[in-house]
């Protein structure tokens, strides 16, 4: 079956030149053509929208034209985009050296009139063609990339929103159920002991329910921007000794050596305090609440010159496979431990993670299953603090 000819559109004033480059074109028989022509470089931009034999595959356009050059004829068939609505080849009469305008401007080639052949003009258009209908390809998926990723920031500000709303609704008539709860459970008479144990279950699952929704709100505030920092020169060893007191109770209650280091120097960040020991606490409380009975918790303090400072804690619970390191700062991902014991919602480290990175810094994990996990965080070092006295010593001096 043959094909359907391309139809080639000429805006050439020199009807000698015209018939010139047909012949060439239909020497080569690669491919059967229709021809268009057009002596001025309006005329040749009103058939390219107006065609009277069908859509134009592509234009030959002579650089110099009574009324317009090709630069000006690039621009009429652009309308103010970055592509002419189909491929053209300028084709010149002299050597120029006007070809990077050219295809800055929207041609695909340009050609020599005294250096063109029946094999390379019809190189030229077939090019053209291939090549048009890849940029065009390209500008459809960037395009529609373009507008999946609007419309997934649109859904996911829609639904930081609505979390945001949905968590402030919760938390207002939970507290009341918890208040009331507390009142009943002191109240006069005294609960049967039935009634405590039932009393302490609604307690229970009323405490685990807020922090849900706290964490929730927290991780949507997040997500939508409105998280602000109090950036600021931290000491870590301060933070560290303040978690130390905070997290030693729970680890005693498991049995779990806890080692926390010995600091012979500063360790000073760029971070917000109080952020900080938020990321901190959750790494510890989860090396508590996963690790075996009787275990070890170390944590480290570490830093390199030119370097960010990094705070790692070790822990000797179960391990995590490749697998489930993948998912690790999933939402709600608690990687099969849904069904377990140990409470838990599966937000924690991806609120650390995104603090972390609000900060400037970056989190991560190594584990070994059977051995356990060594979860850490870095964050930039910040410059010693100059001591006022001395400052005003130097000054003087």
């Amino acid at each position: 079956m043959s094909r359907t000819p391309l139809h080639i559109l000429l805006i050439e004033d020199d009807a000698d030149d015209c018939a010139d480059m047909r012949q060439m074109l239909l020497q080569t028989g690669r491919r059967r053509y229709a021809f268009s022509e057009a002596r001025l470089g309006a005329a040749g931009v009103r058939l390219v929208f107006e065609p009277e034999h069908g859509p134009v595959d592509c234009v030959l356009l002579d650089y110099g034209l009574p009324d317009m050059d090709a630069l000006e004829v690039l621009a009429a068939l652009r309308q103010g985009s970055d592509m002419p609505p189909c491929p053209v080849v300028v084709i010149t009469g002299a050597l120029i050296d006007e070809g990077q305008r050219l295809l800055a401007a929207g041609a695909q080639d340009y050609i020599g009139k005294r250096w063109a052949s029946a094999e390379s003009l019809t190189r030229a258009i077939e090019n053209a063609i291939d090549r048009f209908a890849l940029q065009r390809e390209r500008k459809r998926i960037e395009q529609a990339l373009f507008i999946a990723k609007a419309e997934a920031e649109a859904a996911n500000q829609a639904k930081s929103e609505f979390l945001l709303s949905m968590s402030h609704e919760l938390r207002s008539p939970l507290n009341v159920i918890l208040g009331f709860t507390q009142l009943i459970e002191n109240g006069t008479p005294t609960p049967t002991p039935g009634q405590q144990k039932s009393i302490k279950q609604v307690l229970h699952a009323g405490w685990y329910l807020l922090d849900l929704i706290n964490e929730v709100l927290e991780l949507s505030t997040i997500e939508s921007g409105n998280m602000r920092l109090a950036m600021q020169t931290v000491c870590l060893n301060e933070v560290l000794d303040e978690c130390h007191a905070m997290i030693q109770a729970q680890a005693q209650e498991r049995g779990l050596v806890l080692v926390f280091p010995h600091f012979e120097e500063a360790f000073l960040v760029d971070a917000d305090p109080m952020r900080t020991k938020q990321v901190l606490l959750n790494l510890l409380s989860n090396a508590v609440k996963y690790n075996r009975n009787a275990g070890r918790i170390e944590v480290r303090c570490s830093a390199t010159p030119g370097h960010p400072v990094r705070v790692s804690v070790q822990d000797t619970g179960q391990g995590l496979s490749a697998e489930q390191l993948t998912q690790l700062f999933e939402p709600f991902n608690r990687l099969g431990q849904e069904s377990g014991t140990t409470a838990g919602t599966g937000v924690g480290l991806v609120i650390s993670k995104r603090l972390v990175e609000l900060m400037g810094g970056r989190i991560g994990v190594e584990s070994t299953v059977g051995v356990g996990s060594t979860f850490w965080f870095e964050l930039q070092a910040a410059p010693p603090l100059v001591d006022a006295d001395e400052t005003a010593l130097h000054s003087a001096l």
